[in-house]
């Protein structure tokens, strides 16, 4: 992947505030790039990519993404989500074992929250 490739999009599945959300059962980066994958990161935001208005972050590093080893590859298990109810834009981004680690932005799109119904 180089700076200039366009980011594929890829909206992530819709959750319940304060419920467990489904997760991401297995993504893997194809053509890999080279070296190994070192950390995950999904970063949630409103406004635009150019003005981002961060809300929130899950990562490997954290606890809340697991890295495949030996593959660019990564499970975002079940879990509740640190969103409020609303539509935000998120990037998946990836990084490398280089010194210092290069950052890939691999996909880019939303994810919309609601509010559980109420009976």
């Amino acid at each position: 992947m180089s700076a200039a490739r366009a980011f594929d999009t890829y909206d992530l599945p819709d959750f319940v505030v304060g419920n467990t959300w489904a997760g991401i059962p297995l993504y893997t980066v194809r053509p890999a790039p080279s070296g190994v994958l070192t950390e995950v990161e999904i970063e949630f935001r409103t406004g635009s990519v150019a003005n981002p208005a961060y809300v929130a972050k899950i990562s490997a590093s954290a606890g809340d993404i697991t890295i495949v080893p030996s593959q660019w590859s990564f499970i975002v298990p079940q879990q509740v989500l640190p969103l409020p109810a609303g539509t935000f834009y998120q990037s998946i981004k990836l990084y490398d074992n280089s010194t210092p680690p290069k950052p890939y932005t691999y996909t880019v799109g939303t994810i919309t929250g609601t509010l559980p119904s109420t009976r």
